[in-house]
C-alpha cells in the first residue's frame, strides 16, 4: 500500500460535456483517488482512480474562485478545481512527473 500524502477536498469533472462532482480527493505516491460526497454519492458512487504512470503533464486553468488544475493523462483529460493550498498541490503533482 502506498503512503497517503494529502487530502484535499475539491471538484472533479472528468470531459467537456461532464457535469463537475464534488468530492475529496487522496493524494497517494503513486495515484490520486477521488471519492464523491454529498448528493453527488446517489449518482457516482465509485472512487475515480488516476495512477501515477498515466499522468502525462498539468496545467493551471481559469477559476472565478480559488484554483483549476487540467491534467493530461493517457486516459484523456481532467479537471480539478480547489481552494486554497495551491503550493502543495503542485508540488504533489510535480512529484508525479519525474
Amino acid at each position: 500500500m502506498s503512503e497517503l500524502l494529502f487530502i484535499k477536498r475539491g471538484d472533479f469533472k472528468s470531459g467537456f460535456f461532464s457535469k463537475v462532482t464534488s468530492g475529496e480527493y487522496h493524494f497517494y505516491e503513486d495515484k490520486i483517488v477521488f471519492n464523491t460526497k454529498g448528493l453527488s454519492r446517489i449518482f457516482n458512487s465509485a472512487p475515480i482512480l488516476i495512477e501515477k504512470k498515466s499522468i502525462l503533464s498539468f496545467t493551471e486553468g481559469f477559476a472565478v474562485f480559488g484554483y483549476t488544475i487540467k491534467l493530461s493523462t493517457k486516459n484523456g483529460d481532467f479537471t480539478m478545481r480547489f481552494m486554497g493550498d495551491k503550493v502543495e498541490i503542485y508540488n504533489i503533482l510535480n512529484s508525479y512527473l519525474v
